[in-house]
Protein backbone atom coordinates (compact mmCIF):
# COMPACT_ATOMS: atom_id res chain seq x y z
CA UNK A 1 0.00 0.00 0.00
CA UNK A 2 2.85 2.22 0.65
CA UNK A 3 4.35 2.09 -2.77
CA UNK A 4 0.69 2.93 -4.29
CA UNK A 5 0.82 6.18 -2.11
CA UNK A 6 4.32 6.98 -3.25
CA UNK A 7 3.03 6.15 -7.24
CA UNK A 8 0.04 8.46 -6.35
CA UNK A 9 1.36 11.34 -4.93
CA UNK A 10 3.17 13.25 -7.98
CA UNK A 11 -0.40 12.51 -9.75
CA UNK A 12 -2.06 14.35 -7.16
CA UNK A 13 0.69 17.51 -6.83
CA UNK A 14 -0.01 17.15 -10.98
CA UNK A 15 -3.87 17.45 -10.36
CA UNK A 16 -4.40 19.78 -7.25
CA UNK A 17 -0.43 21.84 -6.73
CA UNK A 18 -1.57 25.58 -7.13
CA UNK A 19 0.93 28.06 -6.85
CA UNK A 20 0.70 31.80 -5.24
CA UNK A 21 2.22 34.67 -5.45
CA UNK A 22 2.11 38.03 -3.65
CA UNK A 23 4.30 41.38 -5.41
CA UNK A 24 7.46 40.15 -6.57
CA UNK A 25 6.18 36.40 -6.33
CA UNK A 26 3.67 37.16 -8.33
CA UNK A 27 5.30 38.34 -11.45
CA UNK A 28 7.60 35.12 -10.81
CA UNK A 29 3.71 33.15 -11.17
CA UNK A 30 3.02 34.77 -13.81
CA UNK A 31 6.52 34.20 -15.34
CA UNK A 32 6.20 30.32 -14.50
CA UNK A 33 3.05 30.17 -16.07
CA UNK A 34 4.63 31.56 -19.32
CA UNK A 35 6.77 28.50 -19.32
CA UNK A 36 6.00 25.57 -21.25
CA UNK A 37 8.74 23.59 -19.50
CA UNK A 38 6.31 24.31 -16.22
CA UNK A 39 2.86 23.60 -18.14
CA UNK A 40 2.28 20.59 -15.96
CA UNK A 41 3.48 21.32 -13.30
CA UNK A 42 0.64 22.81 -11.46
CA UNK A 43 -3.12 22.93 -11.67
CA UNK A 44 -4.13 26.68 -11.08
CA UNK A 45 -2.10 29.46 -9.80
CA UNK A 46 -2.91 32.85 -8.15
CA UNK A 47 -1.12 36.12 -8.13
CA UNK A 48 -2.08 39.18 -6.19
CA UNK A 49 -0.34 42.28 -7.23
CA UNK A 50 2.94 41.91 -9.35
CA UNK A 51 1.71 40.21 -12.54
CA UNK A 52 4.46 40.69 -15.39
CA UNK A 53 2.36 42.01 -18.02
CA UNK A 54 5.15 43.51 -19.99
CA UNK A 55 6.13 40.22 -21.47
CA UNK A 56 4.11 40.32 -25.03
CA UNK A 57 6.45 38.48 -27.53
CA UNK A 58 9.55 35.66 -27.50
CA UNK A 59 11.71 38.47 -28.31
CA UNK A 60 10.86 41.08 -25.03
CA UNK A 61 13.03 38.55 -22.76
CA UNK A 62 16.21 38.73 -25.03
CA UNK A 63 15.85 42.54 -25.51
CA UNK A 64 15.51 42.83 -21.72
CA UNK A 65 18.34 40.56 -20.85
CA UNK A 66 20.78 42.06 -24.15
CA UNK A 67 20.27 45.83 -22.32
CA UNK A 68 21.15 44.18 -18.83
CA UNK A 69 24.20 42.89 -19.98
CA UNK A 70 25.04 46.25 -21.96
CA UNK A 71 24.19 48.08 -18.48
CA UNK A 72 26.94 46.06 -16.34
CA UNK A 73 29.00 45.45 -19.23
CA UNK A 74 29.07 42.36 -20.24
CA UNK A 75 29.33 40.32 -23.52
CA UNK A 76 26.01 37.74 -24.25
CA UNK A 77 29.41 34.91 -24.08
CA UNK A 78 29.86 36.23 -20.21
CA UNK A 79 26.59 36.39 -19.22
CA UNK A 80 27.27 33.59 -16.53
CA UNK A 81 29.20 35.87 -14.66
CA UNK A 82 26.23 37.41 -13.71
CA UNK A 83 25.40 34.68 -11.27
Amino acid sequence: MGILDIVAAPAWVRDKFEVFGESGGGRKVSTLMARLAAKELFHRAIMQSGALLRVRNATDPTQEAERLLREVGLRPDRCRELQ
